[in-house]
């Protein structure tokens, strides 16, 4: 019984050394690891969100540019952070033509350059007048890019509790959703950790079925 009730007090302890932590959180500024080169559809979405971040945490985000190899050099940063909430990483994945509305759109309005269909499964609001690939009679081509918010393995749940809801809060407000809307994304936020966990496993397998299909991976 004693042992039973020195481990209830344990596990008492770590539960409120967590909530501690949450409410403590953030406790400097936070600092957001982009893996990919700035202007691309990462870089974008964190330039935008930033601010009004920081804003609703109390504490300045930082972007740090970490491109390179893929992505990897970036991602090697957060993993080697430590895991308290205070390095967050943003990421996700474009289309197979790896140019995103935002990215594009000045070009189209010049008129240096024509865009011929979109991927999205629906026209964007920026470009009414071009198809989807779906009307141009391609009716399985209908990727897009998405971006998404991490944090080191281990990061406390509460802190990720809190960082989820503060970034879903933000993601919400009027004028975010028009500064994106403006650069050519549309803001769609996932029900929970859990709905978010169960696309990224979706993806992974979609991605990793067409990579091996296309040979893109060298047998080891």
């Amino acid at each position: 019984m004693k042992r039973i009730l020195h481990g209830l007090v344990i596990l008492l302890l770590g539960v409120l050394s967590a909530l501690a932590q949450a409410q403590d959180y953030p406790s400097c500024p936070v600092r957001m690891i982009i893996p990919f080169d700035p202007g691309g559809a990462s870089d974008f979405v964190a330039r935008i969100i930033a601010p009004k971040l920081g804003e609703a945490l109390g504490q300045q985000i930082v972007i740090d540019d970490r491109s390179g190899a893929a992505g990897n050099i970036g991602v090697e940063a957060a993993g080697r952070a430590s895991a308290d909430g205070h390095t967050i990483l943003l990421g996700g994945e474009v289309s197979a033509t790896m140019l995103t509305v935002a990215s594009f759109i000045p070009h189209v309005k010049s008129g240096r350059l024509k865009v011929l269909a979109v991927v999205s499964p629906n026209r964007v609001p920026q470009l009414p007048d071009v198809p989807t690939m779906i009307e141009s009679g391609f009716p399985k081509l209908t990727l897009g890019s998405w971006q998404g918010v991490y944090v080191p393995a281990g990061t406390p749940r509460p802190v990720v509790n809190k960082l989820y809801a503060t970034v879903i809060k933000v993601m919400a407000d009027p004028e975010m959703i028009e500064r994106y809307r403006l650069g050519g994304a549309l803001v769609v936020t996932s029900r929970s950790l859990e709905d978010f966990a169960a696309f990224m496993k979706i993806q992974t397998g979609f991605w990793s079925v067409l990579v091996n299909q296309l040979g893109a991976v060298e047998d080891r």
